[in-house]
């Protein structure tokens, strides 16, 4: 008996896997605002919002970026914030579009900003070495690693409680650490409430 009640569980646990992971429709059409959630302006930094190539919401199974060049003291930081309503997929790790775009990831470490721990990844590309600073975001929750971000996406959404997704990511250079501490800083006090 105990060993029909234990097939039962892991059959239950398989369906729920292969529908959150498998059979979740990509939501290229579903529309976030993500321009009222992000102000223009955040703390002393003010932007120019970013085209991106058709090719690239492609690849990343949405339409819900923004992509903005946030000018701040101290320099120049690109931010973009990909989120998803239902596919846990769109939010993955950046080291594999950089890869795939031709970008060198020359190195990797957690390092903390503003209190919470992000990754910081060293790419070099044709202008030269940059540090892109990304984690990933439950609601207003930071992750900095990806697997716990699944397993939290995955016991909120079996309980009943699903949350939006989102990759947040910065590119500066290593000259500009200073500006995207501020434009963290301006992000946490207006956005991550928000999201």
């Amino acid at each position: 008996m105990k060993r029909i009640g234990l097939v039962l569980l892991v059959f239950v646990v398989a369906c729920a896997g292969n529908y959150l992971f498998f059979k979740v429709g990509r939501d290229v059409n579903r529309s976030v605002d993500l321009a009222n959630v992000v102000p223009e302006e955040l703390g002393e930094c003010s932007s120019e919002s970013l085209t991106l190539k058709d090719y690239v919401y492609k690849i990343l199974g949405t339409r819900n970026v923004l992509a903005r060049r946030y000018t701040c003291p101290g320099g120049s930081v690109y931010l973009t914030v990909i989120v998803s309503e239902s596919d846990r997929r769109v939010v993955h790790p950046p080291e594999v579009c950089l890869k795939g775009g031709g970008e060198k990831v020359l190195g990797k470490r957690k390092v903390v900003v503003n209190g919470h721990r992000i990754n910081q990844l060293t790419v070099r590309d044709r202008a030269g070495d940059q540090l892109v600073w990304y984690w990933y975001a439950l609601g207003s929750e930071y992750l900095d690693n990806y697997y716990l971000y699944q397993l939290k996406y995955l016991y909120y959404a079996l309980t009943g409680h699903p949350k939006r997704t989102y990759l947040i990511r910065l590119v500066l250079s290593p000259r500009e650490v200073s500006a995207g501490e501020e434009l963290i800083r301006a992000f946490d006090a207006s956005v991550r409430e928000r999201l």
